[in-house]
């Protein structure tokens, strides 16, 4: 057993009643069957008030062999075995990620880089074809997701977590979904995105699209509704050990409410911040979620989809009227479908009026990127807010808008 470390035969000279645990190195030998011997050098006492009977009991061997461990992150320790050694030493690392593809307005790969935005972690997950669900880019609604890097960013929701469990891409992906505040929509093969975030009405339903008697509604009930919200984050500032942040929901325990929590642990949240926005966002979406419905309407609810905000109106909770505008309708005056209780002085009502599509301004083709059907114009104003873009008979969805123009796809 002599080695580098050890370079003659060691000798064991300890004193204890405890059993005593020695480890030893050797070199690399090579595969065989040994024999281990073990000599006294000093005779066993007779004496009865002595007892210094040595017992070998058992001996671990440890073979060092090449394993190659692909496309894993790992590390070890070597810990000496001693008579100090109670248990399996506990051991922590800091995990930096694995780096992630970054797409532009266009679909095109900008980089490969680390990086805690939830929209390019989900994006990996959804394409990658060794861990993840090895669907195409052409599938995936990029635009929506750069769209949500910029909000992620802009807000500041990061995850920083790790999924080492079993588990589907599905879960897997829910976990950074929630963080970002997103979920996913389908839109025939594509795979997009929908944010929670404040935005304008899209579309508006009423008693002329409607059809007749499918409009149900449902209040919710306060005594199934929580009235505080806990979040469960590890904590990077504490050695990342488990933390609880609670918001209190003042006015429903101002009214005498039983005490009714919701708690939930965000796996990627590492931060206090971002733990106390999370609590704060779901007493915000419990407090506003106060009825819920559904109806059936005609093929123009095609203009909006799942995360859209919409306007409603309805005759039968008496949420204002409307009707469908007829031939004959101007700039200045409206002809409806059916008779309006339009008070004498209507200073405390709107009228709205959806049309399928209304020209907001004009501009110019400046290139053309055919591999991407990428349109760019110039001459448009980016206060202009519009959704597509017309030449001749081509009809265009507009990505965004820069200083200098607009960047338009072919859908």
């Amino acid at each position: 057993m002599a080695s580098a470390r050890y370079p003659l035969s060691p000798k064991v000279t300890d004193k204890t009643a405890q059993p005593l645990r020695k480890s030893y190195q050797s070199g690399l030998l090579s595969e065989g069957v040994y024999e281990i011997r073990i000599r006294r050098t000093s005779a066993e006492s007779t004496a009865d008030n002595i007892l210094d009977r040595v017992t070998l009991t058992d001996v671990g061997e440890i073979i060092s062999e090449r394993v190659r461990y692909n496309f894993t992150a790992y590390y070890g320790v070597m810990v000496r075995l001693s008579d100090q050694l109670s248990g399996l030493p506990k051991i922590t690392a800091k995990i930096k990620g694995i780096k992630v593809p970054h797409f532009d307005w266009s679909g095109k790969l900008v980089k490969r880089a680390w990086s805690a935005n939830p929209a390019w972690i989900t994006l990996d997950m959804l394409t990658n074809t060794r861990y993840g669900a090895g669907k195409s880019v052409s599938s995936i609604d990029i635009r929506m997701f750069v769209d949500w890097a910029e909000f992620c960013d802009k807000n500041k929701f990061y995850f920083n977590g790790v999924i080492d469990s079993m588990t589907n891409i599905w879960d897997a992906c829910q976990l950074v979904l929630r963080v970002g505040h997103a979920r996913f929509v389908t839109i025939g093969n594509m795979t997009s995105v929908s944010i929670y975030r404040k935005s304008d009405p899209v579309m508006m339903f009423g008693s002329g699209n409607i059809l007749e008697g499918s409009l149900k509604l449902e209040w919710q009930n306060l005594e199934d509704r929580a009235n505080e919200f806990e979040i469960e984050f590890y904590d990077r500032e504490n050695r990342n050990k488990q933390n609880t942040v609670r918001v209190v929901n003042e006015a429903a325990i101002a009214r005498g409410e039983m005490q009714r929590i919701s708690t939930t642990r965000m796996v990627g949240i590492d931060n206090q911040r971002q733990a106390l926005f999370e609590a704060h966002f779901q007493k915000a979406l419990n407090e506003a979620l106060v009825m819920s419905g559904s109806f059936e309407t005609t093929i123009e609810a095609l203009a909006c989809g799942v995360g859209d905000v919409v306007l409603l109106q309805h005759d039968m909770p008496e949420w204002g009227e409307s009707g469908r505008i007829q031939p004959g309708s101007t700039r200045t005056k409206i002809k409806i479908d059916r008779p309006l209780s339009i008070p004498t002085n209507p200073s405390n009502f709107s009228l709205l009026i959806m049309h399928p599509a209304v020209k907001r301004g004009q501009a110019t083709i400046s290139s053309v990127v055919a591999s991407s059907k990428t349109v760019y114009l110039t001459g448009i104003a980016t206060s202009i807010r519009a959704k597509r873009f017309k030449s001749g008979d081509k009809d265009l969805l507009i990505l965004g808008m820069n200083a200098s123009g607009g960047i338009l796809k072919s859908p």
